[in-house]
């Protein structure tokens, strides 16, 4: 089951958000802290904790250790953190894990959700373990708070992907098209030439990064497809064989997709 975190636009204003590494480290600490409670090889890892240590923060994030250790001094001081080493490991909680995550679908008063109101309890714990051990901790993937924003094309693969396939669909059995393209180009199965460019580009990853690079609001297919057509790497010819029809003359198109 894929689960997501909480990302709120207040951290722009926490006091560490322009400090070097520190908005870095700190997504990253939300991000592996559990959602919910865990057992780790007999000990209980509660929700908004994880196990770590230095060095596999420092190869997850690509901080060295000498700044990860920094980070985490600042996050103590500021109670953000607090830090229980260990002679095998480390465990970070995260102090307002419930605030800046809230369950069951609650959204939390964003005057009681930021990072800029400290809590008033002071960790007690020493500087984190130099021992590693790599964290168990289920990894989960952002998602922004303002979740209610229509998907488009523009946002999502699969939906581009989706309104390539139709304008495909649409056009390949637009007779009045076809005749008009097969007029242009006698000798290709333009049918077969659209779908060629279909598999090749529109329908995939690169032909959604093209449109999205061009900055269009809207994407005209018809004029995408005109173009397709014209693209010689795109030609597929009429079998030789297929050209000459009952009456001895030269079809023009197929309505069958390749």
């Amino acid at each position: 089951m894929k689960t997501w975190v909480k990302n709120y636009r207040e951290i722009e204003d926490w006091e560490w958000y322009k400090t070097e590494n520190m908005a870095h480290i700190w997504q990253h600490i939300i991000r592996k802290a559990n959602h919910e409670d865990k057992f780790w090889q007999g000990k209980l890892v509660k929700r908004g904790q994880f196990i770590t240590g230095r060095v596999e923060l420092s190869r997850q994030t690509g901080i060295s250790e000498q700044q990860i250790r920094t980070c985490l001094n600042r996050l103590k001081s500021t109670n953000e953190i607090t830090i229980e080493a260990t002679n095998k490991f480390t465990i970070i909680t995260i102090c307002k894990y419930d605030e800046y995550q809230c369950q069951n679908g609650e959204i939390q008063d964003e005057s009681t959700s930021t990072l800029t109101s400290r809590s008033t309890s002071h960790p007690t714990n020493n500087q984190p373990a130099i021992n590693q051990q790599s964290t168990t901790n289920k990894n989960i993937r952002i998602k922004e708070r303002d979740s209610n924003i229509d998907i488009t094309w523009k946002t999502d693969f699969e939906k581009y992907k989706e309104d390539c396939k139709a304008a495909f669909d649409k056009f390949s059995t637009d007779q009045s098209f076809l005749i008009e393209q097969s007029s242009y180009y006698p000798k290709l199965d333009v049918v077969k030439t659209m779908w060629n460019s279909y598999r090749s580009f529109w329908g995939e990853e690169s032909g959604w990064k093209y449109f999205k690079k061009a900055r269009t609001k809207t994407i005209n297919w018809e004029l995408t497809i005109v173009k397709a057509i014209k693209f010689k790497s795109n030609w597929i010819y009429l079998d030789d064989r297929k050209q000459q029809s009952d009456t001895g003359e030269k079809k023009v198109f197929s309505l069958n997709k390749p």
